[in-house]
Protein backbone atom coordinates (compact mmCIF):
# COMPACT_ATOMS: atom_id res chain seq x y z
CA UNK A 1 0.00 0.00 0.00
CA UNK A 2 1.41 3.53 -1.02
CA UNK A 3 0.38 5.86 1.31
CA UNK A 4 0.46 10.04 0.66
CA UNK A 5 -0.83 12.93 2.33
CA UNK A 6 -2.23 16.38 0.90
CA UNK A 7 -2.27 18.72 3.44
CA UNK A 8 -4.08 21.85 3.17
CA UNK A 9 -4.16 25.92 3.94
CA UNK A 10 -2.28 28.90 3.49
CA UNK A 11 -1.37 29.09 7.05
CA UNK A 12 0.33 25.75 6.77
CA UNK A 13 1.80 26.72 3.44
CA UNK A 14 2.72 30.24 4.80
CA UNK A 15 4.10 28.88 8.06
CA UNK A 16 2.54 31.16 9.81
CA UNK A 17 1.86 27.83 11.72
CA UNK A 18 3.99 24.55 12.20
CA UNK A 19 1.81 21.49 10.77
CA UNK A 20 2.01 19.34 13.42
CA UNK A 21 -1.31 17.54 11.99
CA UNK A 22 0.83 15.98 9.45
CA UNK A 23 3.52 15.34 12.14
CA UNK A 24 1.67 13.35 14.34
CA UNK A 25 -0.29 11.25 11.34
CA UNK A 26 2.88 10.22 10.06
CA UNK A 27 4.52 8.99 13.35
CA UNK A 28 1.23 7.15 14.76
CA UNK A 29 1.21 4.99 11.46
CA UNK A 30 4.71 4.99 11.41
CA UNK A 31 4.00 2.78 14.66
CA UNK A 32 1.98 0.89 12.83
CA UNK A 33 4.41 -0.35 10.52
CA UNK A 34 2.46 2.04 7.74
CA UNK A 35 5.04 4.18 6.53
CA UNK A 36 4.03 7.90 4.37
CA UNK A 37 5.73 7.67 1.52
CA UNK A 38 4.89 11.43 -0.01
CA UNK A 39 3.28 14.99 1.35
CA UNK A 40 3.21 17.84 0.24
CA UNK A 41 1.00 21.13 1.13
CA UNK A 42 -0.99 23.13 -0.82
CA UNK A 43 -2.40 26.86 -0.67
CA UNK A 44 -6.03 27.85 -0.67
CA UNK A 45 -6.63 28.40 -4.07
CA UNK A 46 -9.00 25.84 -6.33
CA UNK A 47 -7.12 25.00 -9.30
CA UNK A 48 -3.83 24.14 -7.23
CA UNK A 49 -6.21 21.86 -5.06
CA UNK A 50 -7.51 20.29 -8.25
CA UNK A 51 -4.82 19.25 -9.97
CA UNK A 52 -2.55 18.00 -6.65
CA UNK A 53 -5.58 15.49 -6.47
CA UNK A 54 -5.79 14.23 -10.06
CA UNK A 55 -1.44 14.25 -10.32
CA UNK A 56 -1.34 12.41 -6.63
CA UNK A 57 -4.50 10.00 -6.95
CA UNK A 58 -2.43 8.12 -10.05
CA UNK A 59 0.34 7.72 -8.12
CA UNK A 60 -1.12 6.14 -4.56
CA UNK A 61 -3.34 3.57 -2.81
CA UNK A 62 -4.26 5.99 -0.23
CA UNK A 63 -4.37 9.72 0.16
CA UNK A 64 -4.94 11.55 3.78
CA UNK A 65 -6.19 14.54 2.84
CA UNK A 66 -5.89 17.10 5.64
CA UNK A 67 -8.07 20.64 5.96
CA UNK A 68 -10.53 22.90 4.22
CA UNK A 69 -13.66 21.25 5.57
CA UNK A 70 -14.68 24.02 7.42
CA UNK A 71 -17.63 26.64 6.12
CA UNK A 72 -16.36 29.48 5.53
CA UNK A 73 -15.08 30.50 2.02
CA UNK A 74 -11.34 29.32 1.93
CA UNK A 75 -12.34 25.81 2.92
CA UNK A 76 -12.28 24.28 -0.66
CA UNK A 77 -11.27 20.46 -0.13
CA UNK A 78 -15.21 19.23 -0.98
CA UNK A 79 -15.62 21.52 -3.61
CA UNK A 80 -11.98 20.97 -5.37
CA UNK A 81 -12.47 17.12 -5.02
CA UNK A 82 -15.99 16.96 -6.65
CA UNK A 83 -14.17 19.61 -9.74
CA UNK A 84 -11.18 16.84 -9.88
CA UNK A 85 -13.82 13.73 -10.16
CA UNK A 86 -16.11 15.92 -12.93
CA UNK A 87 -19.07 15.69 -10.46
CA UNK A 88 -21.29 17.62 -8.72
CA UNK A 89 -21.86 19.00 -5.02
CA UNK A 90 -24.84 16.60 -3.30
CA UNK A 91 -26.79 17.61 0.04
CA UNK A 92 -25.59 14.59 2.58
CA UNK A 93 -28.96 14.78 4.46
CA UNK A 94 -27.67 12.52 7.67
CA UNK A 95 -24.86 15.30 7.76
CA UNK A 96 -26.94 18.21 7.70
CA UNK A 97 -29.65 16.38 10.51
CA UNK A 98 -27.09 15.96 12.75
CA UNK A 99 -25.71 19.68 12.23
CA UNK A 100 -29.17 20.94 13.08
CA UNK A 101 -29.49 18.06 16.26
CA UNK A 102 -26.05 19.39 17.26
CA UNK A 103 -26.79 22.92 17.45
CA UNK A 104 -30.04 22.30 18.87
CA UNK A 105 -28.61 20.31 21.89
CA UNK A 106 -26.12 23.04 22.26
CA UNK A 107 -28.81 25.70 22.24
CA UNK A 108 -26.68 27.61 19.97
CA UNK A 109 -28.22 29.47 16.55
CA UNK A 110 -27.13 27.69 12.97
CA UNK A 111 -25.18 29.87 10.66
CA UNK A 112 -26.35 29.01 7.36
CA UNK A 113 -22.82 29.15 6.38
CA UNK A 114 -22.59 25.39 8.82
CA UNK A 115 -25.23 24.19 5.78
CA UNK A 116 -21.82 24.24 3.37
CA UNK A 117 -20.49 20.93 5.61
CA UNK A 118 -22.97 18.78 4.60
CA UNK A 119 -22.27 19.15 0.97
CA UNK A 120 -20.36 16.04 -0.43
CA UNK A 121 -19.03 15.12 -3.93
CA UNK A 122 -21.96 13.00 -5.25
CA UNK A 123 -19.61 9.54 -5.15
CA UNK A 124 -18.27 10.44 -1.54
CA UNK A 125 -18.75 8.11 1.32
CA UNK A 126 -19.67 9.78 4.38
CA UNK A 127 -16.94 9.63 7.09
CA UNK A 128 -18.52 10.83 10.60
CA UNK A 129 -17.26 12.86 13.25
CA UNK A 130 -18.72 12.77 16.55
CA UNK A 131 -16.31 15.77 18.15
CA UNK A 132 -16.95 18.60 15.68
CA UNK A 133 -19.17 19.61 12.74
CA UNK A 134 -17.03 19.10 9.67
CA UNK A 135 -17.25 15.37 8.73
CA UNK A 136 -15.56 13.40 7.08
CA UNK A 137 -15.38 11.45 3.94
CA UNK A 138 -13.50 9.44 1.17
CA UNK A 139 -13.58 9.09 -3.01
CA UNK A 140 -12.46 7.22 -5.21
CA UNK A 141 -10.23 9.01 -7.90
CA UNK A 142 -7.63 7.53 -10.43
CA UNK A 143 -5.75 4.73 -8.38
CA UNK A 144 -6.45 5.74 -5.02
CA UNK A 145 -9.12 6.53 -2.17
CA UNK A 146 -8.96 10.07 -1.26
CA UNK A 147 -9.95 10.24 2.43
CA UNK A 148 -10.36 13.77 3.66
CA UNK A 149 -10.20 15.02 7.13
CA UNK A 150 -10.49 17.53 9.18
CA UNK A 151 -7.89 20.61 9.95
CA UNK A 152 -8.78 20.51 13.92
CA UNK A 153 -6.32 18.41 15.91
CA UNK A 154 -8.59 16.90 18.79
CA UNK A 155 -11.10 16.02 15.64
CA UNK A 156 -8.25 15.08 13.30
CA UNK A 157 -6.86 12.52 15.89
CA UNK A 158 -10.41 11.27 16.74
CA UNK A 159 -10.96 10.26 12.87
CA UNK A 160 -7.77 8.59 11.90
CA UNK A 161 -7.70 6.54 14.77
CA UNK A 162 -11.48 5.34 14.68
CA UNK A 163 -12.32 5.69 11.06
CA UNK A 164 -9.08 5.61 8.55
CA UNK A 165 -7.18 2.68 10.61
CA UNK A 166 -9.79 0.51 10.58
CA UNK A 167 -10.74 1.70 6.86
CA UNK A 168 -7.71 1.19 5.75
CA UNK A 169 -6.96 -2.29 7.59
CA UNK A 170 -10.29 -3.45 6.05
CA UNK A 171 -9.47 -2.40 2.75
CA UNK A 172 -5.84 -3.51 2.06
CA UNK A 173 -5.66 -6.03 4.71
CA UNK A 174 -2.69 -6.68 7.11
CA UNK A 175 0.85 -5.27 6.31
CA UNK A 176 4.25 -7.03 6.73
CA UNK A 177 4.60 -6.49 10.71
CA UNK A 178 6.97 -4.64 11.40
CA UNK A 179 8.56 -2.73 15.24
CA UNK A 180 10.35 0.04 16.12
CA UNK A 181 12.78 0.98 18.99
CA UNK A 182 13.45 4.28 19.47
CA UNK A 183 16.53 5.33 21.47
CA UNK A 184 17.06 9.47 22.69
CA UNK A 185 20.47 9.98 22.87
CA UNK A 186 21.77 13.62 23.99
CA UNK A 187 25.89 14.75 23.74
CA UNK A 188 26.80 13.59 19.72
CA UNK A 189 25.84 15.02 16.72
CA UNK A 190 23.72 13.63 14.22
CA UNK A 191 27.38 12.64 12.03
CA UNK A 192 29.36 11.50 14.57
CA UNK A 193 26.30 8.62 15.67
CA UNK A 194 26.15 7.53 12.26
CA UNK A 195 30.05 7.32 11.88
CA UNK A 196 29.91 5.09 15.59
CA UNK A 197 27.00 2.80 13.96
CA UNK A 198 28.48 2.34 10.71
CA UNK A 199 30.47 -0.68 12.35
CA UNK A 200 27.58 -2.58 12.50
CA UNK A 201 26.13 -4.75 9.92
CA UNK A 202 22.94 -4.72 9.50
CA UNK A 203 20.47 -8.13 9.11
CA UNK A 204 18.02 -7.90 5.79
CA UNK A 205 14.93 -5.71 6.78
CA UNK A 206 16.45 -3.73 9.74
CA UNK A 207 17.14 0.05 9.02
CA UNK A 208 18.43 2.83 11.13
CA UNK A 209 16.63 6.39 10.75
CA UNK A 210 18.28 9.57 12.40
CA UNK A 211 15.50 12.49 13.84
CA UNK A 212 17.33 15.47 15.46
CA UNK A 213 15.37 17.84 17.78
CA UNK A 214 18.10 19.59 19.49
CA UNK A 215 19.55 18.93 21.95
CA UNK A 216 18.44 15.29 21.22
CA UNK A 217 19.36 13.22 18.48
CA UNK A 218 16.24 10.12 18.01
CA UNK A 219 17.74 6.86 16.80
CA UNK A 220 15.28 4.69 15.03
CA UNK A 221 16.18 0.89 14.43
CA UNK A 222 13.07 -0.51 12.31
CA UNK A 223 12.63 -3.77 11.29
CA UNK A 224 10.21 -5.03 8.35
CA UNK A 225 9.36 -8.91 8.50
CA UNK A 226 8.96 -11.69 11.03
CA UNK A 227 12.73 -12.18 10.91
CA UNK A 228 13.68 -8.82 11.25
CA UNK A 229 11.64 -8.42 13.87
CA UNK A 230 13.42 -11.62 16.18
CA UNK A 231 16.80 -9.89 15.35
CA UNK A 232 15.67 -6.41 16.57
CA UNK A 233 16.62 -7.17 20.36
CA UNK A 234 20.07 -7.66 19.42
CA UNK A 235 21.00 -4.82 16.64
CA UNK A 236 18.93 -2.76 19.43
CA UNK A 237 21.70 -3.83 22.46
CA UNK A 238 24.59 -3.64 19.70
CA UNK A 239 23.94 0.15 19.30
CA UNK A 240 23.51 1.03 22.73
CA UNK A 241 26.39 -1.05 23.82
CA UNK A 242 28.63 1.06 21.12
CA UNK A 243 26.74 4.70 22.20
CA UNK A 244 27.11 4.05 26.01
CA UNK A 245 25.87 6.98 28.25
CA UNK A 246 24.96 8.92 25.12
CA UNK A 247 21.64 6.69 25.63
CA UNK A 248 19.20 8.77 27.90
CA UNK A 249 15.87 7.21 26.73
CA UNK A 250 14.39 4.21 25.15
CA UNK A 251 10.90 4.34 23.72
CA UNK A 252 10.30 7.81 25.27
CA UNK A 253 9.92 10.89 23.39
CA UNK A 254 12.19 13.14 26.32
CA UNK A 255 14.47 12.92 28.60
CA UNK A 256 12.04 14.45 31.13
CA UNK A 257 9.98 11.16 30.10
CA UNK A 258 11.91 8.94 30.71
CA UNK A 259 13.19 10.50 34.40
CA UNK A 260 9.40 10.68 35.33
CA UNK A 261 8.85 6.90 34.26
CA UNK A 262 12.01 5.81 36.62
CA UNK A 263 10.88 8.45 39.47
CA UNK A 264 7.08 7.98 39.69
CA UNK A 265 5.99 6.29 42.94
CA UNK A 266 9.57 5.01 42.94
CA UNK A 267 9.95 6.12 46.83
CA UNK A 268 13.02 8.62 45.42
CA UNK A 269 12.39 12.40 45.39
CA UNK A 270 14.23 15.25 42.99
CA UNK A 271 14.92 18.74 43.54
CA UNK A 272 16.08 20.81 40.71
CA UNK A 273 18.22 23.73 40.24
CA UNK A 274 18.64 25.19 37.01
CA UNK A 275 20.40 28.51 35.40
CA UNK A 276 20.61 29.12 31.53
CA UNK A 277 17.70 26.68 31.43
CA UNK A 278 15.52 29.28 32.94
CA UNK A 279 12.86 26.52 34.52
CA UNK A 280 12.45 24.59 31.59
CA UNK A 281 13.38 20.87 33.12
CA UNK A 282 11.24 21.73 35.66
CA UNK A 283 8.42 22.99 33.57
CA UNK A 284 8.51 19.59 31.68
CA UNK A 285 8.69 17.38 34.51
CA UNK A 286 4.95 19.15 35.98
CA UNK A 287 3.61 18.17 33.24
CA UNK A 288 3.05 14.73 34.26
CA UNK A 289 0.47 13.85 36.35
CA UNK A 290 2.35 12.44 39.87
CA UNK A 291 4.87 14.09 39.19
CA UNK A 292 4.22 16.26 42.79
CA UNK A 293 4.87 12.82 44.14
CA UNK A 294 8.66 13.11 43.87
CA UNK A 295 9.37 16.57 42.94
CA UNK A 296 9.88 18.85 45.73
CA UNK A 297 11.56 21.58 44.31
CA UNK A 298 12.38 23.78 41.00
CA UNK A 299 15.02 26.38 41.61
CA UNK A 300 16.20 29.22 39.28
CA UNK A 301 19.49 30.50 40.26
CA UNK A 302 21.08 32.65 37.28
CA UNK A 303 23.40 35.26 38.78
CA UNK A 304 26.72 34.21 40.59
CA UNK A 305 25.32 35.35 43.44
CA UNK A 306 22.09 34.01 43.84
CA UNK A 307 24.09 30.14 43.53
CA UNK A 308 26.16 30.94 46.08
CA UNK A 309 23.42 32.64 48.29
CA UNK A 310 20.71 30.01 47.33
CA UNK A 311 22.54 27.05 46.55
CA UNK A 312 25.18 27.79 48.73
Amino acid sequence: MKLEMICTGEEVLSGQIVDTNAAWVANILMELGIEMQHRVTVGDRMDDLVAAFQERSKHADVIIVNGGLGPTSDDMSALAMAKAKGEELVENVQWREHLEDWFTRNNRVMAKSNLKQAWLPASAVMVDNPVGTACGFRVKLNNAWLFFTPGVPFELKHMITEQFIPFITEEFGVQEKSALEKLLTIGHGESSLADTLSEITLPAGIELGYRSSMPHIEIKIFARGDKAIRKLPDVTKQVKALLGCAVVAENRPTLAAEIHHRLYQSGFSLSVAESCTGGMITSQLIDFAGSSSYLHHGLVTYSNESKVKVLG
